[in-house]
């Protein structure tokens, strides 16, 4: 970030595989970013252990590393920067965060490491589960950078991806790449490397022996697209790795700019960030109440089951009329989800297994069930197929109580 006169700003922001014990390679990495202007950086592979900081020389290290051998993730920010670093949070060894206070707004910043190819297919969606959570717990309104090597490949053409593929990229699309194309969507992100029109070897961020490839991206709000000025590859560093450095250049706004090195600016920046968190998090005792009247209110002044005619409801149940039907147990559920095998054709409701496994699961996200509705869209549009959705909205079609019903069991039991 370099200030001019008029107070417009640019923030270089780069990112790195640095394939190896960051430990041994710290001093020459903060060298070779100060030397390139580079005020904030994603790196991934520390294998550096522990959930802790460090200071590097210009910069401090923020990272996360379980046992110091599988991965490991870490965003370095400058001193300069450090004063505005109001948040850290630590997903896990594949993802973490760094909210900074930039120009006035809040800027997060994400490194992210998505398993290689062979690793157990649960890590992995353990990587997009945490993934899918801490960007969706950002407020729409701040800037996101996110910075990762996500072992796939988007292709060198947009196709259907026109939103968040910008058309310039490298090589044939492969199933990993496009499960990055459905979470750029789910959260209505743009890949960053693909809106600037560059050569070939620009393009490719890991080059060993044998391959040349794009698989690190850094990845911005589709909203702060026209802020991206630039995405450049670094050439000739002294880092011994085979992924490349890239920074992108973002343009802060001079209308959002204030001098944060003033005491002015230092309180502004705390009552900003002060302010977001309790929008995001804080509900007021008061609002509870009011909303739990409202539920219960609705909930038991509805009447869901049969009337006679006049709107009476009968006074007595018909056992053999109505049945004694046993209820689907939770378990059988989940049996019946295992034991359906993958890629499988499907049934008369023309919906994949992967989909009910993704629905109809605890646990589950709401970001992850859209990107997996936007990848069953996709598949029906490849095959140029017709797809019709139906959304229930479950609480008001069964979280209701019949009331003839409990008056008729208040009675059995002699309560009046």
């Amino acid at each position: 970030m370099i200030p001019d006169s008029n107070c417009d700003r640019e923030l270089l922001v780069g990112h790195l595989n640095q394939d190896g014990t960051l430990e041994a390679k710290s001093l020459e990495l903060s060298d070779e970013l100060s030397k390139y202007n580079i005020y904030v950086a994603c790196v991934q592979e520390t294998r550096w252990k522990g959930y802790d900081s460090t200071a590097v020389k210009r910069y401090k290290l923020w990272y996360v590393e379980l046992d110091g051998r599988r991965s490991g993730v870490g965003i370095l920010v400058s001193n300069k920067l450090l004063e505005q670093v109001v948040n850290v949070n630590r997903c896990n060894d594949r993802t973490m965060l760094v909210r900074i206070v930039l120009g006035g707004e809040i800027t997060s910043i994400i490194s992210a490491y998505r398993p290689q190819v062979g690793l157990d297919e649960l890590e992995k969606l353990y990587f997009w589960d945490c993934t899918n959570n801490i960007i969706g717990n950002i407020l729409r309104d701040e800037k996101v950078f996110v910075g990762g090597d996500f072992n796939g490949h988007m292709g060198k053409e947009a196709d259907s991806y026109e939103s968040v593929h910008g058309g310039f990229g490298l090589g044939v699309r492969n199933e990993s790449g496009e499960q990055l194309l459905h979470f750029s969507l789910a959260h209505d992100l743009v890949i960053a490397n693909s809106i600037f029109k560059k050569k070939e070897e620009h393009l490719i961020t890991y080059k060993s022996v044998v391959h040349t490839t794009q698989i690190d991206y850094a990845l911005v709000r589709r909203t702060d697209k026209v802020s991206s000025r630039d995405y450049k590859l670094v050439f000739g560093t002294k880092m011994p790795t085979q992924h490349r450095l890239f920074v992108l250049v973002f343009h802060i706004e001079q209308s959002s700019c204030r001098q944060e090195d003033t005491k002015e600016g230092e309180k502004h920046i705390f009552k900003l960030a002060k302010a977001k968190s309790r929008k995001k998090q804080d509900v007021g005792i008061e609002d509870i109440k009011t909303r739990w009247y409202q539920y219960f209110s609705q909930l038991l002044n509805e009447s869901r089951g049969p009337e006679e005619e006049g709107g009476q409801t009968p006074n007595v149940l018909n056992q053999h009329e109505y049945g004694t039907i046993k209820n689907i147990t939770t378990y059988e559920v989940r049996k019946a989800l295992k034991d359906m095998g993958e890629g499988k054709a499907i049934g008369l409701d023309n919906i994949p297994i992967e989909v009910w496994r993704c629905l109809g699961e605890e646990g589950r996200s709401t970001t992850e069930a859209i990107h997996v509705l936007r990848r069953l869209m996709q598949k029906y549009r490849e095959k140029k197929k017709d797809l019709h959705m139906v959304f229930i909205e479950l609480e008001k079609a069964y979280n209701s109580i019949p009331r003839y019903i409990i008056w008729e069991s208040l009675e059995k039991k002699d309560i009046s």
